[in-house]
């Protein structure tokens, strides 16, 4: 059984770490990245996912090599893009970096992110040693932004009707800030009135950062855990989980269905 996994804004733990920008293993000889560690990773999938302490940087990215949603948790990074425009990013603010961006990036030291990334190709080519979301090759499609919590959302069907437990179905909004080009890996805002639902599991990664209400989590061994805004929690491809909610929930989520 895989858990339901928090997001430490002080994590420690250094993992051996594929770069973002060149593949060589070792953290010590890399750029960007002075310590990070996976909270979830399949190669099979293309899912990454973890925390980063960055370096001082500042170098023009020709071109992401993976779809990337990047969660300032400390420090500041800025974006210059091809267009001219400029992106600044700190504490509580999001990025979502499509594959194949091409842009300036600069970090100060110290700066921490929590991120999820989906780059399955290094696995389809069959270069299981390629780094899981390089800065390197890839074909644009859209350029980074800043994610606005506050964008008008749609009304979407809610969780299905045997599942929930509470008397009252939930009203569910949503809206889709970005999807990758085949589809799978998706970034979007969601917003949910209160509900309970019974252990499910389902097919996709989610890493979810609330930013509106409270959050209760069961795993199937009855262990709970409360997630409020500023929290990260990840639930993994087919990990059963319950949900309960007493107030109005809007949460960011990235999603990779496999």
């Amino acid at each position: 059984m895989y858990p339901i996994i928090t997001y430490h804004r002080d994590e420690q733990r250094r993992d051996i770490f594929r770069s973002w920008l060149d593949g060589r293993p070792q953290l010590d000889e890399d750029l960007l990245i002075e310590r990070a560690f996976y909270y979830s990773k399949n190669e099979q999938h293309g899912v990454y996912s973890g925390v980063a302490y960055l370096r001082a940087f500042s170098q023009q990215i020709d071109a992401s090599d993976a779809d990337l949603w990047l969660i300032v948790i400390g420090g500041r990074l800025t974006l210059r893009l091809s267009n001219g425009d400029e992106i600044t990013a700190t504490a509580e603010d999001s990025l979502v970096i499509p594959r194949g961006a091409q842009f300036a990036l600069h970090s100060e030291a110290g700066t921490r992110v929590w991120f999820s990334a989906y780059q399955p190709e290094a696995i389809a080519d069959g270069h299981s040693d390629a780094p899981p979301f390089s800065l390197a090759a890839g074909h644009a499609t859209a350029q980074p932004f800043k994610v606005d919590a506050d964008v008008e959302l749609g009304l979407i069907d809610g969780p299905a009707a045997d599942l929930i437990s509470s008397a009252e179905r939930p009203t569910v909004h949503r809206r889709v800030l970005y999807l990758s080009a085949d589809g799978k890996f998706s970034v979007g805002i969601w917003q949910a009135t209160p509900y309970t639902r019974r252990q499910a599991a389902f097919g996709d990664y989610e890493l979810m950062y609330p930013v509106q209400g409270e959050i209760e989590l069961s795993n199937a061994l009855g262990e709970s855990f409360v997630y409020g805004p500023g929290q990260g929690v990840a639930v993994n491809r087919g990990v059963s989980n319950a949900w309960h909610s007493t107030g109005l929930v809007k949460k960011i989520y990235s999603k990779i269905s496999v």
